[in-house]
């Protein structure tokens, strides 16, 4: 029995934020009772799938999958366009589903586990997280008047701890010391630019989410393989067409 709950904890979680995006959006008055209620189950299924590995590993590994469940909780607050609460919802249970099944699949069942499959997701949610906090806070300081200083006490250090978790498994104490510490001043920058960037929430969301994934990217240059010259060429022409996409396309206030 305890096995068949480890088994569906993954799916049991998918259907928790399936309700939580439903209860969002036709009960607001709630907020924020069922988001963190849902986050709360979400930190126990982590641990409760530690198992053999131990709720430590389990913890670190799906750090980035929670942090960004709790930007998607913050920014169910302010997407009020249809299209961006379908989006948010399938996006929230994704990520609470995704990387869940990969875990257990790591812990339970090797033979149909992806190689580096939780790292590759933990990589692709990181600018997901960046992107739902900066969105999340551009929102609160339009609509509720947050403070100038919130930013930097929530880009600052999720900025870090996003770097910190996805670092390559052979980097080196000094590599990884001085990539965190980039981190954080990569946080700061995109507080800057969040206060600064009279655009709109979603766009300020986008920009935060791109200039804190190219230099994510690049801290991958340093370790074999290194993508080759086509790759960097096609990367490096579609971050900057995205960013001029973005500046230009957006409304400015």
């Amino acid at each position: 029995m305890k096995m068949l709950f480890i088994r569906l904890l993954s799916w049991l979680t998918g259907i928790f934020a399936l309700w939580v995006s439903f209860v969002s959006f036709h009960n607001p008055f709630w907020y924020p009772f069922p988001q963190l209620a849902f986050l709360a189950w979400f930190l126990f299924a982590i641990l409760a799938l530690g198992g053999k590995r131990g709720k430590k590993e389990a913890f670190q590994k799906l750090v980035p999958a929670f942090l960004a469940a709790c930007g998607a909780c913050l920014v169910l607050l302010v997407a009020e366009e249809p299209m961006q609460r379908v989006l948010i919802s399938l996006s929230l249970i994704t990520l609470s589903w995704l990387p869940l099944e990969l875990f257990f699949l790591s812990v339970y069942d090797t033979t149909h586990y992806p190689v580096h499959g939780i790292s590759h997701i933990n990589v692709a949610l990181a600018p997901l997280a960046i992107f739902y906090a900066a969105a999340g806070i551009a929102g609160l300081r339009v609509f509720v008047d947050a403070p100038w200083w919130l930013p930097f006490m929530v880009l600052i250090p999720l900025s870090a701890v996003l770097f910190t978790t996805t670092e390559h498994p052979i980097a080196d104490v000094a590599h990884r010391r001085r990539w965190r510490w980039i981190g954080a001043l990569i946080g700061a920058h995109l507080a800057v630019f969040l206060i600064i960037l009279p655009i709109n929430l979603w766009a300020q969301g986008v920009l935060a989410a791109l200039f804190f994934a190219l230099p994510l990217r690049l801290r991958r240059y340093a370790f074999a393989t290194v993508p080759s010259h086509r790759v960097t060429w096609i990367e490096s022409s579609c971050g900057i067409f995205l960013l001029l996409f973005i500046l230009l396309a957006t409304a400015w206030a």
